[in-house]
């Protein structure tokens, strides 16, 4: 009903301001699948291959003489329950629930119909991480998987060199963006002379730019410490230039895709000995390294787009050793340093803190 009632509002605007309703094409659920993969061909194979397994499912699902035009919500939120009742994992259903939803982007684009019927489902299985798999890594073991980063590409009969991919696991840990935002960053995003970028986009699986990110707090400003404004400086004279102006592309100038990143990623982490170690991890350990440094909580949580300063204690605060300890030490000896200084404040009436 709700899918009904916006096609009649979006009729009732086009007949005030062109005074006809323009004509909806359709075409089959099997035969939107075969376009849409063959936009993918800037992807490696094994991206590809994913992909067609990943809409297999709805295809049979759906039916391939489905029509695009009349799926509605409804109808894929019925696919996600399938899913589930197969046993599938949690980021299984996402996944393939995230691959109709880049579908029916497709065939909007495609004036095959006017919204997404993917979007916003409810009942979704959550990933769920235990608490002691939210991870974080030493400075030591940070130097080490960067060093362990392949540098060297084989192009034809020779090898291509490309730092790329061991800059960007080298400055991850200093800026808090998720690998996505890391991956669709721009240069016309990034200040270096202001020591600072703006998150703006983020990558899509299909290599396209996305400016629709995970939170309205995603969109933001990231203050860059002096290494990583050192470490982009240099790159920025060796980046192969690339239609999508991005800050990391792959060595042929293409965006990245999920295959070749993890296989750099997976052969570092288990030369490095940090097997099991998530790209996002990385993000763990900017928010750990912060807290661990005594930045305020607030900011870093604002740094990394948390949609409530809360989350940055609530999810990393257990990773700290001996917190409470080291807590009650500074607080006695910032009180010795103030009463010996005369500075003692006094901030709140007795009255004040007692109704806190």
């Amino acid at each position: 009903m709700a899918t009904a009632r916006t096609a009649q509002r979006v009729a009732e605007q086009e007949v005030c301001l062109s005074g006809v309703v323009s004509e909806r094409k359709d075409t089959t659920y099997g035969q939107l699948c075969d376009a849409y993969l063959a936009t993918t061909t800037n992807l490696a194979s094994s991206t590809r291959t994913w992909y067609a397994n990943a809409l297999k499912a709805s295809r049979s699902f759906f039916g391939e003489a489905a029509s695009v035009r009349r799926l509605t919500k409804a109808d894929v939120q019925a696919f996600a329950a399938h899913l589930m009742s197969l046993g599938r994992s949690a980021n299984t259903v996402r996944s393939y629930v995230k691959m109709v939803s880049a579908l029916m982007g497709y065939a909007i684009e495609a004036n095959y119909r006017q919204d997404n019927p993917a979007l916003k489902l409810r009942n979704l299985p959550k990933r769920r991480r235990l608490k002691g798999a939210v991870r974080a890594i030493s400075p030591e073991e940070h130097e080490k998987l960067v060093a362990w980063v392949q540098t060297s590409f084989r192009q034809g009969r020779g090898e291509q060199r490309y730092r790329g991919y061991r800059v960007m696991i080298s400055v991850m840990p200093f800026i808090g963006l998720r690998r996505s935002e890391v991956q669709g960053l721009t240069w016309g995003h990034v200040d270096l002379d202001a020591k600072q970028l703006h998150v703006e986009h983020q990558l899509r699986p299909d290599g396209t730019l996305d400016s629709v990110l995970k939170t309205e707090k995603s969109r933001r400003v990231v203050r860059l410490p002096d290494r990583v404004v050192r470490e982009l400086r240099a790159w920025k004279v060796e980046c192969p230039p690339n239609a999508l102006d991005l800050v990391f592309p792959t060595y042929r100038g293409l965006p990245q895709n999920e295959a070749q990143f993890y296989r750099v990623w997976n052969k570092a982490t288990s030369a490095a000995g940090l097997d099991g170690l998530d790209p996002h991890d990385l993000r763990h350990t900017y928010a750990t390294w912060n807290l661990a440094a005594g930045v305020n909580p607030k900011w870093a949580s604002e740094q990394m787009g948390h949609e409530k300063p809360s989350m940055m204690l609530d999810v990393y605060a257990h990773l700290l050793p001996s917190a409470d300890e080291e807590a009650a030490q500074k607080v006695e000896l910032w009180h010795d340093k103030q009463r010996n200084s005369g500075r003692l404040p006094q901030v709140f009436p007795t009255e004040a803190v007692a109704g806190l």
